[in-house]
């Protein structure tokens, strides 16, 4: 009897042995598939990144707006050339590394009277409005930056507002040298070519370039060349006596794009002087005159 409760007892131990082997085999081969699934399952479900201005806010959501009014440096100048850009400079970064020298997919910019362009962030803080073509000129623009569509309606709902006018004929450059008369073996004129952005109206013009020397006048003559940005100016005969004199060419301030008078004074030294002829941009002083 004891050995039959011993034989049963061994029996026993030996089949629960092996009920308890390969379970914890499949366990341990379960695990690195469930790990694997796992791993699987997180790359799935990585959301894409946004841009920025993709971005929505939502509740509870920290993020601070800017204030673009607040950062805002300058807006672009009251009068500007026909040829310019239109740009906006900020205090701080506002666009990411990424935007800086790309052409915006969409333009932040509006304008009264239209212009069409596109619009570049040159660096962080400096935006431009590069037009198709030349500004219109003469005319006065009014602009909006719009906010939501610069940095995304997550960051700022401001809109900045400027003006500015187009500088109407806007002159460039003049060019020319004083020459000899058969009128007389003294005698001189001023001969040169007057350039402009764009087309000028010889009539305007002849209303608005004043010559002068000595405090008198000087008359003009003008032909239009086949350019109709350039002007030929021939000045009346004068007699070139023992003091040199200065001849001063100025139109106003409608002509230049930084809204101030523009003046080219030329000196024309005396007789016993060999001829040099000097040439200088802006003001002299009336010592010369």
């Amino acid at each position: 009897m004891r050995r039959l409760l011993v034989l049963t007892l061994a029996i026993f131990l030996i089949s629960c042995s092996k009920d308890k082997t390969p379970a914890t085999e499949t366990d341990s081969q379960s695990k690195p598939d469930t790990q694997l699934e796992q791993k699987q399952h997180a790359i799935e479900r990585k959301p894409e990144p946004r841009m920025p201005e993709e971005i929505k806010l939502v509740e509870h959501q920290d993020i601070v707006p800017i204030d673009l009014d607040n950062q805002l440096i300058s807006t672009p100048r009251q009068r500007l050339a026909p040829d310019e850009n239109i740009k906006i400079k900020f205090k701080e970064n506002i666009a990411p590394n990424y935007r800086v020298g790309s052409v915006l997919e969409k333009n932040p910019f509006s304008f009264d009277p239209p212009i069409e362009g596109v619009a570049r962030w040159i660096s962080r803080r400096e935006i431009h409005f590069i037009p198709d073509n030349d500004l219109p000129a003469g005319k006065h623009i009014m602009g909006t930056l719009h906010g939501e569509i610069l940095v995304g309606v997550a960051q700022s709902v401001d809109d900045i507002s400027f003006d500015f006018s187009i500088a109407e004929q806007e002159v460039l450059k003049l060019e020319g040298d004083f020459e000899q008369t058969d009128v007389g073996a003294n005698t001189v004129r001023y001969k040169g070519i007057i350039s402009f952005a764009q087309p000028v109206n010889i009539n305007m013009l002849n209303r608005d370039l004043r010559c002068k020397s000595r405090n008198k006048r000087i008359k003009i003559e003008f032909e239009s060349l086949d350019t109709q940005t350039d002007i030929t100016i021939t000045t009346e005969i004068f007699e070139r006596d023992n003091d040199g004199r200065t001849i001063v060419f100025s139109l106003p301030k409608k002509y230049t794009a930084d809204n101030n008078t523009w003046s080219h004074s030329i000196y024309l030294p005396g007789i016993d002087v060999f001829k040099i002829i000097t040439t200088m941009e802006g003001d002299v002083t009336e010592d010369f005159c």
